[in-house]
Order: structure tokens, then sequence, then C-alpha cells
């Protein structure tokens, strides 16, 4: 059965949305991993993971990191883009721009930061690099040709997380229980959309803009045509030891305790994972990585084979 459900991997006639199966049991590779480890961010070949002073690089067949960079006190979620990885440093309210192939650090940009407990997460496109500097309500626009500020755009208050995606850049409003859509050729909020309690992370992909709203755990589908809520899906994912991300057709939701996959075509949720306690999802280079800080570890999972 277990080969079966890998070569249709996470179809809704091989698990129930009741059942909570071990990841141990899917995975197709398992590193240990600083138990400080905080969230993943997606590289061509693999993925970043910030943890105590230090961010590094995991690619499939390695146990060890393939690169490292030492920052002084990275957090949130980076940004992979421009042969650059983009880490934010909680202590110098600053972004660090490291080189993604040998980890060496290539400028260091003072532009604030809206956070300082790991909500952040920094995003780019449109040529640039998105950050939240200040949780009184300011987005950052920096130009990775000069490493500069190019221009700072006001947004709702109490704005932690980015992500680009359908030509906008989309950002969370966790007190207004709102999301954002700025459009990058004008630097002007276009829209403004009513989601669940406390959104948080979001991911862009499969045809929508997905919303973890860790009020209550739901995540929210966004329409970009149309820029209105298309559905609610109930999930466990509530607090903020949380994460979200859209890819290999399906969107992956990160609880506290659990994976939940959900299939974008049915909008509900066709399978669960037991993880172990705080971590992060992450679709990259062909595989879906999920970490726990409590196990000290992270796992790697199939893509599925096709988008049924």
């Amino acid at each position: 059965m277990r080969a079966l459900c890998l070569a249709l991997l996470y179809s809704a006639t091989c698990f129930s949305a009741d059942e909570v199966e071990p990841i141990e049991r899917y995975a197709i590779e398992a590193v240990r991993i600083d138990d400080t480890a905080g969230l993943l961010a997606a590289d061509a070949d693999g993925v970043w993971i910030a943890s105590n002073g230090r961010i590094d690089k995991f690619v499939r067949g390695e146990s060890d990191p393939v690169v490292s960079a030492t920052p002084d006190a990275p957090c949130g979620v980076a940004a992979v883009d421009f042969n650059a990885v983009w880490i934010a440093d909680c202590k110098e309210r600053a972004i660090h721009r490291i080189n993604r192939f040998d980890g060496n650090r290539v400028a260091l940009i003072r532009t604030g930061l809206a956070d300082s407990s790991g909500l952040l997460r920094l995003a780019t496109g449109a040529g640039s690099v998105w950050v939240l500097s200040d949780a009184a309500g300011e987005l950052v626009r920096v130009d990775p040709r000069t490493n500069a500020v190019s221009a700072r755009i006001a947004v709702a208050t109490d704005s932690f997380a980015a992500a680009f995606g359908f030509g906008s850049l989309w950002i969370t409003n966790s007190r207004a229980n709102t999301v954002q859509r700025i459009n990058p050729r004008t630097n002007r909020v276009v829209a403004t959309i009513a989601v669940g309690p406390s959104p948080g992370p979001l991911a862009t992909g499969e045809g929508a803009v997905w919303i973890l709203d860790r009020g209550d755990g739901s995540v929210t589908r966004i329409d970009p045509d149309i820029n209105a809520v298309a559905a609610t899906i109930e999930t466990d994912a509530s607090g903020t030891g949380s994460d979200i991300d859209a890819g290999g057709g399906r969107v992956w939701v990160r609880g506290s305790r659990t994976l939940s996959v959900i299939h974008p075509k049915l909008n509900r949720i066709v399978a669960r994972y037991g993880t172990g306690g705080g971590g992060s999802v992450s679709v990259a280079a062909d595989a879906v990585w999920v970490s726990s800080a409590e196990a000290g570890t992270l796992w790697v999972l199939p893509r599925p084979a096709a988008a049924d």
C-alpha cells in the first residue's frame, strides 16, 4: 500500500484526512539538524535553514550542509534570488546579502525590520527584494543591482510576511486580519482582502494565494483574478509554530505537530502526517522538505508525480 501511495502520492484514494500517518514512513531521506533550526527557504537544488547564529544549505543525498554562513542573528524566512540568499538579522535590524555558492557576505543593507520574533518573511520578485521594515506599517523595496533601498511603501500596521506571485507582492496584516496586494509598477496597495484571524505565513502557486490564519488554523484561498476569497479550509495549524507552501500540485500546511496536504482542485485535506513539534515546510528541487526542531530532523518527501 505504501508503494502505491508513493506512486500516486497524496491521492485521496490513499489517505483519509482523519488519519495521521508517521512522516518517517513516507520520507525518502532524513537529515539531522540543530534543535534551534528555524524556517526553510527554497533554493533551486535544496533548502536553506537558519539556526543559532548560522544559515545552512542542504541538498538531496548529503547529510551535512553544503554551504554555510554566519550572520550575527539570522531570523525569519530567507529569500533566494539574484544568486544570493537574503536573510534578516534581528540584532542588526538589517538584511544580509550572502553569496549562495560560497556563503560569503556581499552586503549588509540597513532596512529596519518589522519583527524580530521569527515572523518576518522576505520575498523577491519584479527585480527586487522586499522586506517589511517597520511594524507601524512600512514595506521596503531593495534594488539588488545597488544593494540599496529604492522605495518605501506605506502598508497596514503589524505586517510581517510577504510573498510574490501573479505579478504582485502580497502581504499579511496580522492585526487587521487582511491581506494587501501591492502593484510593483506603481509601488501602491491596489487591494485589501479580509481573511481569517491573525494571518501569518502565505504562499503563491497552484492558481491561488494561500494564507495560513494562525488564529484558528484555517487556510484562506484568494483568487488573484478577482482579489477575493475563494475558499476557507480548516486545518490544525493554529499558533506560531506553523508554515505553508504551494507546489507540486498541492498546498502543504505545517502545523505545530502535523503536516496537512491540501488538494487545490478539491480545496480539502487529502493527507496528514505526524511531524513532531515546531517546524517548517518548503517545496524545492523536486521534493518537499519538512523540518522539526523538536525532533532535530529534516525530512524529504517526494513531490506528487502529477497534479491529478
